[in-house]
């Protein structure tokens, strides 16, 4: 009989909302370590409320999350923190920390409160910041550095946490075109290389095309659902979501898909999926 693996994280039934009040619902999902699914919808429709949920900083309204098959309604926050990492969108700090602290701050799970870092602390920072180019940095005040740079250091800090669950809510929305495709490339390394899960909350369909494993789409109505990408992002969502005619370009030759949307007051765009 063939055995198959329980899920790194699965999301069951859940519901979720703030003050009662539902914004995302049926929410189902099991993310086996090496996969990467990207969360897709329009502003407002409750992406960061769904991260937040799975991160259990909002109650969830209804349903479950599991880690490895356990409830993790229990847990305490320092043996979560272990499991699932996060980078928020770039927000600009109240404290003038250094770069280097403010990724340093991501090994805080692995020590007591009150535990001064270690030598393998020190060297998670070191590593997270060689990876994303971020040494030149170091020493700089986070409140100095412009948004997309701030966006890279959250990023280092959840790559220092060393969880095997990776969330990242929007983590390219600063960026420059490079450093976009860096973040990505780095997560799927992350996913396919060294079998860590990725939830990745995104704006671009191109990078769900191009690099998720799976895709799940919150519509207006908050319903969730969840497929492959060429199966999810077609030119009927595209234009009933964000009301834009594209075109939907199949995967060929080793190139991913693609979407390529028509201008206003363009011909009518033919889709191919």
């Amino acid at each position: 009989m063939q055995h198959f693996s329980v899920p790194l994280f699965r999301a069951q039934d859940l519901v979720c909302g703030r003050d009662g009040r539902v914004v995302v619902s049926s929410v189902n999902f099991a993310l086996r370590a090496g996969e990467i699914l990207f969360l897709l919808g329009p502003n407002g429709c409750g992406k960061t409320t769904l991260l937040r949920t799975l991160l259990r900083s909002l109650p969830a309204l209804s349903g479950e999350i599991l880690v490895d098959g356990e409830s993790v309604a229990n847990w305490p926050s320092e043996k979560f923190a272990r499991a699932a990492a996060y980078a928020p969108q770039s927000v600009k700090p109240p404290f003038p920390f250094s770069v280097f602290d403010m990724v340093l701050m991501g090994r805080s799970a692995h020590r007591g409160a009150f535990s001064a870092p270690t030598r393998a602390d020190r060297e998670a920072a070191d590593q997270a910041l060689e990876t994303l180019g971020l040494n030149r940095l170091r020493e700089a005040a986070v409140t100095e550095i412009s948004g997309g740079e701030r966006q890279l250091v959250l990023f280092a800090r959840a790559l220092a946490q060393q969880a095997r669950l990776l969330i990242l809510d929007e983590p390219t929305a600063s960026l420059d075109f490079g450093n976009q495709i860096a973040v990505l490339d780095h997560a799927r390394a992350l996913a396919k290389s060294e079998g860590r899960g990725v939830i990745l909350a995104a704006h671009d369909p191109n990078h769900a095309l191009a690099y998720a494993d799976r895709v799940g789409l919150i519509g207006r109505d908050g319903k969730f659902s969840l497929g492959a990408p060429e199966e999810m992002i077609t030119a009927e969502w595209l234009a009933t979501t964000y009301g834009v005619r594209a075109r939907v370009v199949p995967a060929q030759s080793g190139v991913p898909a693609f979407c390529l949307p028509a201008p206003r007051g363009a011909a009518e765009a033919t889709c191919e999926v």
